[in-house]
This record gives structure tokens, C-alpha cells and sequence, in this order.
């Protein structure tokens, strides 16, 4: 039973805080130590963070009825001048600038979640030869991203062939 609540359950939130915490905090140590213990020059451990590349920003990825590839970032704190995407081969390459945001000292948080950090150069496998990169629609809107890939696979159905069963 939680000492801080009369309910019989633990706070998740306090616990995850926690937990996260932690980690973050090991996090920091290890690419102190990976700089320092290890004889591994600065800046290797850069572009290293807690949160993986994959989640950051939170994202979704499907394709629609007519094969098209749709990629949603959401992509709060950022502005729409800041955005970068281009294609480099079969990657759809994505870039996001922006402003440091400075931390508030003497700060205890209640929850933190927020994360707002810039994105350097994230590659998604866009194939050319199944999605038209000429074909692209790309909008910004109330901080979501929303770029649309045409498929060049045809999805109508095409005229079959009939097969002559024998007996």
C-alpha cells in the first residue's frame, strides 16, 4: 500500500517518473564515461539520447487503400520553416530546426514528458520503384506533419486468365 495515499494501489505516474529518471541519469553518466574512462573523443557520444531515434518524434506510418505511404510526425514546438524533407536515393530524408528551449532552474516537475529536440537527418525507406517520389504531398498543420507517397503499384484488378478445370 502506497504511505503518501489511502488508496491500495501504488502512483504509476510517481513510479515511472522515477524510473525514467533514473535512466536518464545513468544515460548522462554513461556517455560521460564512454568520453572520459573510455578515451572516446567528445562529440562521438552526441547525437546519443535516451529517448531512441524511432520515437522521436512520435509518429505514425500506413498505407491507405490505395497504396499511397503516409508518414504523420507529430512535431509540436516546431515551426513549419524549420521542416526539411527530401529524397537521397530510396530514403525520404527528414530534418527538423529548433530553438533551445532553456531549462528552469530549482524546478522539481510533476511529470515530464516533453521533449522538444532537434531531428537531424532521419531516413525512412521510401522505395522508388514502389512509390513515386515525383508524387508527394507534404502539410503542416496545428503541429502535425503529414507527407503522403504515391504508390506506382496499379491497384485496379487486372482481367485473369481462366483455367479449364478437366475431370
Amino acid at each position: 500500500m502506497n504511505k503518501d495515499n489511502k488508496f491500495p494501489f501504488m502512483d504509476l505516474n510517481k513510479f515511472l517518473d522515477e524510473v525514467f529518471g533514473h535512466v536518464e541519469s545513468w544515460n548522462e553518466k554513461f556517455h560521460t564515461e564512454m568520453e572520459r574512462g573510455w578515451g572516446i573523443g567528445k562529440g562521438v557520444a552526441e547525437g546519443l539520447d535516451f529517448y531512441p531515434t524511432y520515437a522521436y518524434p512520435p509518429m505514425n506510418v500506413y498505407l491507405t487503400s490505395d497504396k499511397s505511404l503516409v508518414l504523420e510526425m507529430a512535431l509540436a514546438g516546431f515551426n513549419q520553416e524549420d521542416l526539411e524533407l527530401q529524397f537521397v536515393g530510396d530514403y525520404l530524408v527528414f530534418s527538423a530546426r529548433t530553438q533551445v528551449i532553456d531549462e528552469p532552474e530549482d524546478v522539481r516537475y510533476l511529470k515530464r514528458r516533453l521533449k522538444i529536440k532537434p531531428v537531424e537527418q532521419q531516413k525512412y525507406f521510401v522505395p522508388a520503384d514502389k512509390f513515386d517520389q515525383s508524387q508527394v504531398a507534404a502539410t503542416f498543420k496545428n503541429g502535425l506533419l503529414r507527407v503522403v507517397v504515391s504508390s506506382r503499384i496499379d491497384v485496379a484488378p487486372k482481367p485473369g486468365v481462366k483455367i479449364e478445370i478437366k475431370g
